[in-house]
């Protein structure tokens, strides 16, 4: 399966479960524009399409994927997305992570040694586990002056990983999609 093949099923899946939440949890309406396929350096813009017969509208993110490479051959580690949600256009974060990790300790940003918007993993599949966190304006500002960010989360042993969260395009990204 190609790489490109392996990315789009990946980020499908992250649009399905936002989709999801939504219904789940009855937001009751998102403002979101039909932007979609932009590409801000490390971030890709997307968006969902409002269905008028189910009346879910329309959601808008950015995605940056972080992949590895064993036996040169390159594999998605991460999936993170990032987007105004809801009817007060609240901003959160998606993280995707493989399967194998601790929930109990969540993840969180760091941000030049700083622990800023941390999130709760909500549900895993096979494709990974899912964490969703809230990114206050002063986490966001936190998260853009930095120039080292990365993601935290715990192994199954309790060994803290460190995951790069690249913020290059992702302050044009989300004026774009705002």
């Amino acid at each position: 399966m190609s790489n490109i093949v392996r990315k789009s099923i990946f980020v499908f899946l992250g649009i399905a479960f936002i989709v999801s939440i939504f219904l789940i949890t009855k937001f009751s309406y998102v403002e979101a524009s039909k932007k979609d396929d932009k590409k801000f350096d490390d971030w890709s813009a997307g968006c969902t399409k409002e269905d008028a017969n189910t009346k879910v509208p329309a959601i808008c993110f950015l995605s940056q994927q972080v992949n590895i490479t064993e036996d040169n051959i390159q594999k998605p580690l991460a999936l993170y997305q990032i987007g105004y949600i809801g009817s007060k256009k609240e901003l959160k974060l998606i993280v995707t992570l493989p399967l194998g990790i601790r929930l109990d300790s969540g993840t969180s940003i760091i941000s030049s040694s700083k622990l800023v918007s941390p999130g709760k993993f909500t549900v895993c599949n096979q494709s990974g586990c899912q964490a969703i966190s809230d990114i206050s304006e002063e986490d966001l500002k936190t998260i853009l002056n930095s120039s080292e960010n990365k993601v935290g989360f715990m192994n199954t042993e309790g060994k803290q990983i460190d995951i790069p969260f690249s913020t290059k395009g992702l302050s044009e990204g989300l004026k774009y999609i705002k």
